[in-house]
């Protein structure tokens, strides 16, 4: 019985785990799909569907390796299956650059968000979130600071 009990608090604490990452990251990930699609309402519908898939498979993703690095890879795939064949910034940075690349530039340059937040979100440490800017820069012959 005690069993049990164990089980279905892992479980509450699971899911509040679940809801306490959706509140947090869902502006931010819906404003990165919103640069990819360039429709705000498709970009919500786009992570609502991700986050959805992931309330079912909650449990798995927290038990890999880094589950933000999950999520992130299951949102680009999904921006990126639903991104027009249009000339948006983003679609020309996902043509040039790795997605790690485009990704790290659009949260930290298009959005304004700091490159500690922009890592967190992708499920990266902070220097290989710059040392992705820095490679983007090479590539696009700009710098992203300041």
């Amino acid at each position: 019985m005690s069993h049990r009990r164990g089980s279905r608090a892992r479980l509450s604490i699971s899911w509040r785990g679940y809801q306490a990452l959706c509140e947090a990251n869902r502006s931010a990930y819906v404003q990165y799909v919103e640069q990819r699609i360039t429709d705000w309402a498709e970009a919500r519908r786009c992570v609502d569907a991700v986050l959805e898939a992931l309330d079912h498979r909650w449990t798995v993703v927290l038990s890999s390796q880094c589950p933000a690095a999950r999520i992130w890879t299951d949102l680009r795939a999904e921006a990126a299956r639903r991104t027009p064949r249009t000339c948006s910034r983003a679609v020309r940075l996902h043509a040039i650059l790795s997605p790690a690349q485009a990704d790290i530039v659009i949260l930290h340059h298009d959005l304004g968000l700091s490159v500690e937040r922009a890592a967190h979100l992708m499920g990266m440490t902070e220097p290989i979130a710059h040392a992705l800017l820095r490679g983007a820069e090479r590539e696009l012959g700009t710098s992203f600071d300041g």
